[in-house]
């Protein structure tokens, strides 16, 4: 049997280690799509770092959103977390971040990139809200909500 290779980075691309191996896949036809061009630079890069989040297997767990109970299992792995803790930790954004944050996490829902997926839940406590990554960017702004 024949296993699939996995790439290794460049020494430019990475650090190593087993954090290293973790990347964000931007396609050309989103990096070029009218709604991503439409981003200010740094809502570009909290994406970035929102895929980084969501896409290395902390929110592969079927049980990490156990109050999201109608979302199909095949939609959970498009499920992850953002805190204002994971913004200050990327660099973007500063000790008066929440408006900024705020507004970037608008710009992407508004341009198709993530959506709330759970918006009739109120979440306290210290519970992060919960996003979900969209494919309606491609019909931006055609299908704005």
């Amino acid at each position: 049997m024949y296993g699939k290779k996995k790439s290794q980075p460049q020494e430019w691309e990475s650090t190593g280690g087993r954090r290293g191996y973790i990347f964000v896949s931007l396609h050309h036809s989103l990096l070029y799509s009218a709604a991503y061009k439409d981003l200010s630079p740094r809502a570009r890069m909290l994406y970035a770092y929102m895929k980084a989040k969501g896409w290395k297997g902390e929110n592969k767990s079927p049980n990490i959103f156990p109050d999201i109970p109608y979302v199909r299992e095949k939609d959970r792995s498009l499920l992850f977390t953002f805190t204002g803790s994971d913004a200050l930790a990327t660099g973007l954004y500063t000790a008066n971040y929440a408006k900024p944050f705020k507004q970037d996490k608008d710009d992407l829902v508004s341009h198709g990139f993530i959506d709330d997926a759970a918006p009739n839940i109120t979440r306290g406590n210290g519970k992060a809200k919960v996003f979900k990554f969209s494919a309606r960017w491609e019909k931006w702004p055609t299908e704005s909500p």
